[in-house]
């Protein structure tokens, strides 16, 4: 991998001057200590090429955060210089331990590749023997240390967070090693696919699940240790595109009236829930409880809400709801409640039950006065659970036949 640019902490000269003759880079970054800085001068005396450089000095070498800040100087530096952190090598083998760690903990967040000089040591001063030298190059040590990212997407993802988690994944990958890569990337695509579900874009992600499975897959045959760590989420993945393949057929080109739309709509508003979103969720019962009584409709009587005929209309509701429902064009279009009416004077138990049950015409009222309705009063937590309830029970369901997402532990 080509290296143009070298990011250093200055010591000793003989490892520094290898170092730089091995690398031939095109800029090189010093880090020095006051004590270091008229060895940069030698170094550059010595060494076989001519990089442009740039020197940044500690005044504290002892001092583990005073290292720090003044290595994100040096890398800052570079990345404004132009050069992207694949075209960099950070030698971290001279100064004092504070500068090499300071300068370790500093690059290893953003993918850079480390090396260090090793060898045969003197016995009396600790250094490396002249002519001794070992170049040890580690790839990347942001696989490793990604434990802030990793903790991120975790968080995130575990909380319905896709947009996020789905950012700091691709970041991560654009960081990580080849291997790496394949495994962000993966994930990446696997919470874009929960992100379109989310939206109610079935279809793309179903595709994206698949895809990002496959590589999550793809990642475990190269890294075979984590198969056992990955499989719950993998087995989560495919229970997932299992209820979305049926989903999709079920859902008669489109029109989504179906019972496992109906479901769909609950998951959708228990993840709002747990993000504390009530108006949100509630938005999304609303939805559940009026799509659940067309399906009975169609399901069970050929009746489509959106234009009932009115022979399909029992003679005690079909007078009443010629005047208040029919449209311009003729057609009789019912809303929530006139649909749960029909199924009652039908005789089928789902209307029966709304009808004579009031808490459901409170709670659809609370609904209509909140925020994302016609009102503004929100919707809290109380009425939402209550509304949630009935919808499970309308619904037929109860929260295991639900579709769950799978926890993501990483």
């Amino acid at each position: 991998m080509q290296c143009r640019a070298m990011v250093i902490t200055l010591g000793a000269l003989a490892p520094t001057v290898n170092s730089i003759n091995h690398t031939k880079p095109e800029f090189v970054c010093f880090l020095v200590s006051e004590k270091t800085l008229d060895t940069r001068t030698q170094v550059l005396d010595l060494i076989d090429c001519q990089p442009q450089t740039h020197t940044i000095i500690t005044y504290d070498p002892q001092s583990v955060s005073d290292c720090y800040e003044k290595a994100r100087e040096c890398i800052d530096y570079v990345q404004k210089a132009g050069y992207a952190c694949e075209d960099v090598i950070v030698d971290i083998t001279g100064g004092t331990k504070p500068m090499a760690g300071g300068l370790a903990v500093a690059a290893a967040s953003l993918g850079y590749r480390f090396r260090y000089v090793g060898g045969e040591r003197d016995a009396a001063t600790g250094l490396v023997k002249d002519g001794n030298e070992e170049i040890i190059t580690d790839e990347n040590f942001f696989d490793l240390f990604a434990v802030e990212e990793r903790k991120q997407i975790k968080l995130l993802f575990n909380r319905a967070q896709y947009g996020g988690a789905k950012t700091i994944a691709e970041l991560a990958a654009a960081k990580a090693r080849p291997d790496w890569r394949i495994f962000f990337e993966a994930l990446r695509r696997l919470i874009e696919g929960y992100e379109l579900w989310d939206r109610f874009e079935h279809n793309k992600g179903r595709v994206a699940l698949k895809e990002g499975a496959q590589k999550l897959q793809e990642f475990l045959t190269i890294q075979q240790r984590y198969q056992s760590q990955f499989q719950p989420f993998l087995d989560g993945v495919e229970q997932n595109l299992a209820f979305l393949n049926d989903l999709t057929r079920d859902a008669k080109g489109g029109s989504r009236l179906c019972n496992l739309f109906v479901n769909d709509l609950l998951a959708n508003a228990r993840r709002r829930a747990q993000e504390g979103a009530y108006d949100d969720a509630a938005a999304r019962l609303y939805s559940a409880i009026e799509r659940r009584a067309q399906v009975l409709l169609l399901d069970g009587y050929k009746i489509d809400t959106s234009g009932v005929m009115p022979e399909q209309i029992p003679d005690a509701l079909r007078d009443e709801y010629q005047e208040r429902y029919c449209g311009r064009d003729g057609a009789i279009q019912i809303p929530l409640m006139a649909a749960y009416r029909l199924l009652a004077a039908l005789g089928d138990p789902s209307g029966q039950k709304v009808i004579a049950d009031d808490r459901l015409k409170d709670l659809l009222a609370a609904r209509n006065d909140s925020i994302l309705a016609h009102g503004i009063s929100p919707i809290g937590p109380d009425t939402y659970q209550k509304l949630y309830q009935i919808a499970l029970d309308l619904a037929d369901v109860t929260e295991a036949d639900l579709p769950q997402v799978p926890e993501l532990d990483i």
